[in-house]
């Protein structure tokens, strides 16, 4: 949401930012994809007599499924790509930039009010996954056929279409109405509890989408552009860096520290969060003392 947002401030002065931004994104997008490929390679060392039992049950002999295996990877590193990213996480890349290339199609021809409404039908079937319990059997049988295939909707098409879209018409506005904007937070925060209290005890395929999220974001979003109008927030800048690279070095460390047993089991969850912190943070300054030197550097 917030991309979309300065997607649509940054276009008023640049037609042509989006094309931009996109191009921006490929490169730190596939950057961060090769350095998660040892970690996959770990985490199927990890489970790889799941994976050969899997494979013992495929009616190929052994020679002709290694030739198709090594044939497909290329395929599968693609998907992968397009789809929901090389690792859990990288998911946002192929997201954000397949809604902003939807958005900018969408907008030569039609309103952007209208792709935010078929954006939200589409948040509606991705919750489906929140849901499932919900759901009359009948229902989740048919779900069943999209899951098998595309295992989860935390994807561009159902997930990140709509709040890029959001986004972008909020960035559109002249003014956004700040009106009861704290107290509209706090209500839809409830909301939000609400909703999770509901579907607590619901069988859930994932938890990604929730449906409280769209109002909550939204207002959240609003308080925030309120507040830095009140006051000048000079840090924004570093605190932007900051939350991409957490954001982009998390998972690494939690994997590192769990396949190599660096923190016991029975420690403190709250100490395990505070050490992962540390170690993220360390590295993140390592990374900015790094690109502060070499310009270049594509990470």
């Amino acid at each position: 949401m917030i991309t979309g947002y300065f997607v649509a401030k940054k276009e008023m002065d640049d037609p042509g930012y989006i094309n931009r931004y996109i191009k921006r994104m490929l490169p730190l997008y596939i950057s961060w994809s090769i350095i998660y490929i040892p970690l996959i390679l770990l985490m199927i060392s990890e489970n790889f007599d799941a994976i050969e039992s899997v494979i013992q049950s495929i009616p190929l002999s052994g020679t002709l499924f290694t030739v198709l295996f090594i044939l497909s990877i290329p395929v599968i590193f693609v998907i992968a790509l397009v789809y929901f990213g090389v690792y859990y996480h990288l998911w946002y890349f192929p997201a954000i930039i397949f809604s902003l290339i939807v958005l900018k199609l969408w907008k030569k021809k039609f309103k952007v009010h209208y792709l935010m409404i078929i954006s939200f039908i589409l948040l509606l079937f991705g919750a489906t996954e929140t849901y499932y319990g919900v759901f009359p059997s009948s229902f989740q049988r048919l779900l069943d056929y999209y899951y098998k295939v595309f295992f989860t909707t935390r994807n561009f098409l159902f997930f990140g279409l709509f709040y890029v879209v959001l986004g972008y018409h909020m960035g559109s506005q002249k003014e956004l109405k700040a009106k009861y904007c704290f107290l509209k937070f706090i209500l839809s925060c409830f909301f939000l509890v609400f909703e999770a209290i509901l579907l607590h005890d619901t069988v859930r395929l994932n938890s990604n989408i929730l449906i409280s999220c769209a109002p909550l974001v939204y207002y959240l979003f609003i308080c925030s552009i309120f507040v830095t109008k009140k006051r000048e927030c000079k840090m924004i800048g570093k605190l932007r860096n900051y939350s991409k690279y957490y954001y982009l070095i998390h998972p690494m460390i939690i994997a590192m520290i769990t396949s190599y047993h660096i923190i016991n089991k029975d420690t403190n969850p709250y100490l395990q969060l505070l050490i992962i912190i540390v170690i993220v943070h360390i590295l993140t300054e390592f990374i900015l003392w790094l690109k502060n030197k070499y310009k270049k550097l594509i990470i």
